[in-house]
């Protein structure tokens, strides 16, 4: 939906709970615009759909405030109106910065500045490094894409096709990346910023795959990585001779050589990550495609930007180059890089960028987080910008499972159990025995006692 189809009404903050729950309506004098001038400390704007119009009920879509009263609104409605705190619970809520920006971008913005099949198939290459090689495209449910990094930088590119709105989502990923509340994952996203730049580019064409691979690899390495030194470098792509021989066994062997000479090096976290490079280029090389990422989830752990780089490959070389199992899992992460945007659309996320700061900034812990309605209990949806949300697992709950988990039992339960099983199993060996005995006595009495029972006869008595 574009701007002009919202109308716009202009409220005191006191005014916000009745119109949150579309109990306020939308009065005659709404505006078809909105101009950051309308707006003030105490005067919020709720934006409606022109097309939805409802006499009793009319609840705004999206509500824009000002910068500078954005924190006292936030802690207004938790202390007086605390049953409409977060306010992202019923619609999408932006400052008015942000609007202002955001609603530029999407006017001016140019056609076709974005691949999506190349985003999708990084997308894919992060959700398995995120999975530290645990797990296979085939398997791989694809809701697992909207907790990845590169799914909100994608989604950015996507729809607004700027740069501007790229460097500013990049920028919030990177405070959530280092938010201590939330799960650390085992690539960050200011490790995957080298290959956003290189998927955001255009790969030369007509390249074989021997070619390409060479150019990403040289490419990665004089923009990204040329800081380096020592072996990690890569001439030591080239020096594996068999990684380019028409002998499949041969570019097998090739690639266990060459991951042997980088995993000492994986541990330090930039030349780790170029080591994440040359592994993926090695295992491209082996398939000539996707064919061989299996090779790479040993690896998972050591050099889990090694599917990054290997889905930026996989990318760059087409679909030409995509076994069966890659192919299907990129185009369904594809659909949802190409959902379209709505600024009214306010579904899939738990709280919008400007709540979650304020939430971020005025508490300490994740418990917060916790309490608040969510899509998933163990996970919090935010929206790092219109259109572009990112999952993130809370790190406290994570550890309460834990907790909650049964406890190992100690070596004197252990020993107690033991002994009452003993004491079972000797109860249940003697059982039988009682048993039979008892029968036995039984019946030996029975006789005695029906021989017994005879009236003995009167003797005589003596003359």
């Amino acid at each position: 939906m574009t701007t002009e189809s919202i109308r716009w009404r202009l409220i005191e903050r006191e005014s916000l709970p009745e119109a949150m729950f579309g109990l306020a309506g939308m009065q005659n004098d709404a505006a078809s615009t909105l101009l950051p001038s309308d707006l003030s400390i105490d005067r919020v704007a709720l934006g409606f759909d022109g097309k939805q119009r409802h006499n009793s009920y009319n609840p705004p879509s999206i509500t824009v405030l000002d910068d500078r009263s954005a924190v006292e609104t936030f802690s207004w409605l938790r202390t007086f109106a605390n049953e409409t705190s977060p306010m992202s619970q019923f619609g999408r809520v932006v400052t008015v910065s942000d609007w202002t920006l955001f609603s530029s971008l999407l006017a001016g913005r140019q056609v076709n500045v974005c691949r999506e099949d190349y985003w999708a198939s990084v997308i894919l290459g992060e959700a398995l490094a995120q999975g530290d090689g645990v797990g296979e495209p085939s398997t791989m449910p694809l809701s697992r894409a909207m907790g990845c990094f590169s799914t909100a930088v994608a989604r950015t590119s996507f729809i607004y096709g700027s740069d501007i709105g790229t460097r500013e989502c990049i920028e919030r990923l990177l405070k959530l990346s280092a938010d201590p509340r939330f799960v650390r994952r085992s690539v960050t996203s200011e490790d995957l910023i080298p290959a956003w730049i290189m998927a955001d580019t255009a790969a030369p064409e007509s390249l074989t795959v021997i070619e390409l691979v060479s150019w990403v690899v040289n490419t990665a390495w004089k923009n990204h990585f040329n800081d380096l030194l020592g072996v990690v470098s890569p001439s030591l792509l080239r020096e594996q001779h068999g990684l380019f021989s028409d002998s499949i066994e041969e570019r097998v062997v090739a690639f266990h050589q060459i991951s042997k000479v980088l995993m000492p090096f994986t541990s330090s976290a930039s030349r780790g990550n170029f080591c994440g490079v040359l592994l993926a280029a090695s295992a491209f090389l082996v398939g000539r495609g996707t064919s061989h990422e299996f090779l790479l989830r040993k690896l998972g752990r050591q050099a889990p930007t090694a599917f990054v780089w290997f889905g930026l490959l996989a990318a760059f070389a087409g679909p030409r180059t995509w076994d069966t199992h890659w192919s299907r899992a990129t185009k369904g992460i594809e659909r949802q890089v190409r959902a379209k945007f709505d600024w009214t659309d306010s579904v899939g996320s738990d709280l919008y960028w400007a709540e979650f700061t304020w939430f971020a900034n005025n508490f300490e812990g994740s418990a917060v987080f916790a309490t608040l309605p969510k899509m998933y209990p163990k996970v919090l949806s935010v929206e790092v910008l219109p259109g572009a949300t990112c999952q993130l697992r809370l790190a406290t709950l994570g550890a309460l499972e834990v907790e909650l988990r049964p406890q190992e039992p100690s070596a004197r339960e252990m020993d107690l159990q033991s002994a009452l099983a003993q004491i079972v199993n000797l109860a249940a060996k003697v059982k039988p025995l009682l048993d039979v005995t008892s029968q036995g006595t039984q019946q030996t009495l029975g006789l005695e006692e029906a021989t017994a029972y005879k009236r003995p006869s009167r003797a005589k008595r003596p003359k």
